[in-house]
């Protein structure tokens, strides 16, 4: 046992089991070929990038760059257009944010509007034809006429004219003002003047008045004159009822276009633009 080499013996074993040792590695060899082959090609497989996926990359960036250049210039817009809304609240002393338009808003301020002049044109007719010498055609003639100026210019009036009472230039604020003036000066005379001709005619004896079953011709005399409304004495139901309903009509289509779009003039639009911008 305490040999400095290999005895002869102790060689040919080793030699024996080195040959055995060997044939073994041989034989497994030839057992895990197939699968080192298969593991090999699966390896090449996986490691192959599919077209789809650099055509799906590709459309992807495609994408991303056209968002990108799209997003940056909304953005852009939004950052100028929310200063602007900021400078516009500091220049009026507003807190609060515009009242933009939308589609609801639209629909619900147009409706109103029209149904204010059909109102007021059907009201008007059934109250004037009576007293007008060309009979029911002339009187819905004049009713839509009448309408129109009550409504629908009132309208416009309260769009650009009233809403400058807010302008922060004193002298657009003037116009408005003087503007507005004129303008429901004439409303009120050309109400109170078809009441008069109302008042005038039942008089006359030329329409029934409120009350009255049947119509009571009068003898000719000075009832006054609807040009000049101050000098008919004796007013009727229906004559103060045609005044009443046209003012009333004019006032609350002034105040439509007042609030349509934010009171403050160029408030609306600005915000809106934000908004869609945001």
């Amino acid at each position: 046992e305490d040999s400095k080499v290999f005895s002869n013996c102790e060689n040919e074993a080793i030699t024996k089991y080195d040959d055995i040792r060997h044939k073994g590695v041989i034989d497994a060899a030839k057992y895990l070929e197939p699968f080192k082959e298969k593991i090999t090609n699966l390896k090449s497989k996986i490691e192959q990038k599919h077209f789809y996926i650099d055509e799906f990359k590709n459309r992807i960036q495609e994408t991303l760059t056209s968002a990108k250049g799209s997003l940056s210039t909304l953005k852009s817009s939004f950052e100028v257009q929310d200063r602007e809304v900021r400078n516009f609240k500091l220049a009026n002393n507003l807190t609060r944010d515009p009242r933009s338009l939308t589609p609801i808003k639209i629909i619900i301020a147009f409706l109103l509007v029209l149904g204010l002049f059909g109102g007021e044109a059907k009201l008007n007719a059934n109250l004037l034809a009576p007293a007008m010498q060309g009979g029911e055609l002339e009187g819905l003639s004049v009713s839509v006429a009448v309408a129109a100026l009550n409504v629908i210019v009132s309208f416009l009036a309260g769009f650009f004219v009233l809403k400058n009472f807010h302008s922060v230039i004193s002298f657009r604020r003037r116009i408005s003002q003087l503007g507005l003036f004129i303008y429901s000066s004439f409303i009120i005379y050309l109400n109170i003047c078809l009441g008069a001709y109302r008042a005038i005619a039942e008089q006359e004896g030329r329409v029934v008045a409120w009350g009255q079953t049947e119509t009571k011709v009068t003898e000719i005399a000075d009832y006054g004159s609807a040009i000049f409304p101050w000098t008919v004495s004796n007013w009727s139901f229906n004559s103060a009822i045609l005044v009443f309903v046209g003012i009333l009509f004019a006032v609350l289509s002034l105040l439509d276009g007042y609030f349509f779009n934010d009171p403050y003039p160029g408030y609306g639009p600005l915000g809106k633009e934000r908004n869609e911008n945001k």
